[in-house]
């Protein structure tokens, strides 16, 4: 199981909670040393470096499309280009540690391009994505002149533009960039493509087509669409690690998307009768303390940031009429007509039942069977070392 747990504050009893983690399939992070490789086997939890930052990352069951992930080679792969566009085996380091990034090079034409096609179902959400690598200090002379986009017969998305970002980023690092759409009502063929309209030269590696809107981690396919399957962190704990009388619920998260969908941790009773939860809210940017007593709501509290895909410290201190919603070092939000839940017995990666999983970048999660004060919760979720 993995485990998380507050280091630096020891002036109330920390529990330690530990889960058991699945997912029946493989799959990829970021290691530290900022390189793409796959889990040591199915059911290993990822700290994931994407961010910088070592994280537990949870993600929701993805299928990269693109048969031929890395092959982008014009005539192999079901690789095609346009317009002049020349693509060769690169020599330098690729986002694995490896050497199968491929040069992707424009000698000064209009609207060049490298293509895929793909089958894809009808009116579903599609994100297309591609690691890009500058490799020299030229730039593109507008945003315009490097596009991701996807099309079909009858109809053509409006075209994420590049430009600006390949020009900003550093030469020699990979980013991933990508581009969302949504198939038409017929389904069918769609053509990915990456296009510029100038001369320019960068490697490019790893295409990902998948159902969804927004990327999730690095699929590699060789010949066939490949699928990874949900990942579950299921709850943990008994009664003797929690107190229904008071306490707090801690955690440090940041989101995979800003979405609007629910996406939480709790403890409850094994269910959404008894719960008390902290998330992501279906508002833009908002964070959510939900408190639920016998299935009867007790509090509701939402605090919107800046940007949930950085991560947020947030923590609710919970007694019989004195609620306290804190977030990065500040309280923001408080109740104090609520009944606290009885029966707290188990720590989920969930709402309370099976719903709004957290999928999420999870740093940090801490359980503490008694009130802290208010300075303590401030230093607790502050920033601030």
């Amino acid at each position: 199981g993995s485990s998380f747990k507050i280091d630096n504050l020891s002036v109330k009893e920390i529990q330690e909670a530990d889960f058991t983690f699945a997912r029946n399939s493989s799959a990829t992070r970021v290691n530290q040393a900022g390189l793409i490789e796959a889990s040591q086997s199915n059911d290993t939890p990822r700290l994931d470096y994407t961010t910088g930052q070592g994280a537990f990352l949870l993600e929701p069951q993805r299928t990269n499309l693109i048969t031929f992930s890395e092959d982008l080679i014009s005539g192999s792969g079901g690789t095609s280009t346009q317009n002049g566009i020349l693509t060769e085996s690169s020599t330098l380091e690729d986002p694995t540690g490896n050497t199968n990034a491929v040069t992707y090079t424009n000698p000064g034409n209009n609207n060049g391009s490298l293509k895929k096609s793909v089958t894809v179902s009808a009116d579903v959400n599609l994100v297309l994505s591609i690691f890009i690598k500058k490799t020299s200090d030229s730039n593109f002379s507008s945003n315009d002149k490097a596009r991701l986009e996807m099309f079909s017969n009858t109809a053509s998305t409006s075209p994420t533009l590049l430009g600006d970002l390949i020009n900003q980023a550093t030469v020699g690092q990979w980013v991933r960039y990508s581009t969302t759409a949504v198939a038409d009502s017929d389904g069918g063929s769609v053509v990915c493509a990456l296009r510029t309209d100038e001369a320019y030269s960068f490697d490019i590696f790893g295409f990902q087509l998948e159902e969804g809107t927004f990327a999730t981690s690095y699929i590699p396919t060789v010949g066939s669409t490949v699928t990874r399957s949900a990942e579950t962190s299921v709850g943990s704990g008994n009664s003797d690690l929690f107190n229904d009388s008071e306490g707090v619920l801690y955690g440090e998260i940041s989101a995979l998307a800003d979405d609007g969908t629910y996406r939480a941790f709790a403890i409850c009773d094994n269910s959404s009768s008894n719960r008390i939860y902290l998330g992501f809210g279906n508002g833009s940017n908002q964070l959510r303390l939900e408190m639920t007593a016998s299935s009867s709501a007790q509090v509701i509290l939402t605090h919107n940031v800046s940007d949930t895909k950085e991560f947020q410290k947030l923590a609710v201190r919970y007694k019989t009429n004195d609620v306290s919603f804190y977030v990065n070092g500040l309280e923001v939000g408080t109740d104090t007509n609520a009944t606290i839940p009885t029966g707290l017995d188990t720590l989920k990666f969930t709402s309370g039942s099976t719903g709004s999983i957290l999928y999420a970048r999870t740093k940090n999660m801490s359980v503490f069977k008694e009130e802290l004060t208010a300075l303590e919760l401030e230093k607790l979720t502050s920033w601030r070392d």
